[in-house]
């Protein structure tokens, strides 16, 4: 029994260690550069804010939206459940155990309620339940096969039959899921004009507007322009999260530390929340410093003046 317990220690030591070495290599490189603080702010300050009671209970409210996250993957839960049932049943003689199976299926919980925190509701919030649910659909499909094994040869072809009807059942869903992602990104790339072709484009007009190592600010989550243009941002935050966040791109902005603007010619969906009266009045004096340009895409230039 010791020996096992070591062995147990040993492994989950060396799992943990290296996680360790991992993440004070990335915290070495961002002290280096001087913005661990930044770091610490973003991952951790931020997202406690998500962890405020009333949203924590909110989640009851919220489970609807796992059939939207997960509805495509029906397969892998349902082996999943499967798995974790079967070990059960089955008891201690198969590996895995149940302990590390349910440990499996609470990590996969956990999961989940983090993607319904997840303060936008986007589906990428979903791919972080990926990892524990196919870990459990790997031990469905293991308890499938030792079944399958312990059936008379009488009996085989029904239970395959019977595997194989509710693989291609429950399996539709996700074929169809990604028979349409492969169809939109067929359609995107047969465009005359790729997303990539047209930053290219707007960075190229950008470029011309504003003086290289001149920083910009897109008032839109539009990353790509910084990206296309090789301009910097005026501001640490390409959107604003939290009033505190507003004030900052605000105050950058009236530093004069952009030389461009660019607003969107219609709607400005991420900053209309946190950019009330008070603001917006702000920004139209800010704007008086500048001059209309033109258009870049959907987005009238403003070029501060000299």
């Amino acid at each position: 029994r010791m020996s096992g317990f070591r062995r147990w220690l040993t492994t989950c030591l060396s799992v943990w260690s290296g996680f360790s070495v991992g993440i004070a290599a990335v915290g070495g490189v961002l002290l280096w550069r001087g913005t661990l603080g930044e770091a610490w702010a973003a991952v951790f300050e931020f997202n406690r804010g998500l962890m405020g009671i009333e949203r924590v209970l909110g989640i009851w409210h919220a489970w609807p939206r796992v059939w939207a996250g997960l509805g495509a993957m029906q397969l892998p839960v349902w082996l999943g459940a499967l798995g974790l049932l079967a070990t059960w049943w089955v008891g201690k003689s198969h590996r895995p155990s149940p302990a590390s199976v349910t440990a499996m299926a609470l990590w996969w919980c956990v999961q989940v309620a983090a993607a319904l925190l997840g303060p936008s509701g986007s589906l990428r919030y979903w791919l972080a339940t990926f990892p524990p649910m196919l870990w459990l659909a790997g031990v469905g499909v293991r308890q499938i096969e030792l079944s399958f094994r312990r059936l008379g040869e009488g009996h085989r072809s029904v239970f395959v039959w019977v595997c194989l009807s509710a693989a291609v059942l429950m399996g539709r869903p996700l074929f169809d899921h990604y028979v349409a992602g492969v169809a939109t990104s067929f359609e995107s790339y047969a465009k005359e004009e790729t997303a990539r072709e047209a930053y290219a484009r707007l960075g190229e007009k950008i470029r011309e507007l504003v003086p290289e190592m001149e920083a910009i600010y897109v008032w839109a989550y539009d990353v790509g322009l910084y990206t296309y243009s090789d301009r910097p941002s005026a501001c640490r935050f390409t959107y604003p999260r939290a009033a505190e966040q507003m004030t900052e791109i605000l105050g950058a902005l009236e530093s004069d530390k952009a030389r461009l603007i660019l607003l969107p010619t219609s709607g400005r969906a991420e900053f209309r929340r946190w950019c009330k009266e008070p603001c917006q009045d702000a920004l139209e004096v800010l704007l008086g410093r500048y001059d209309r340009k033109g258009v870049v895409g959907r987005y009238d230039a403003w070029v501060r003046r000299d």
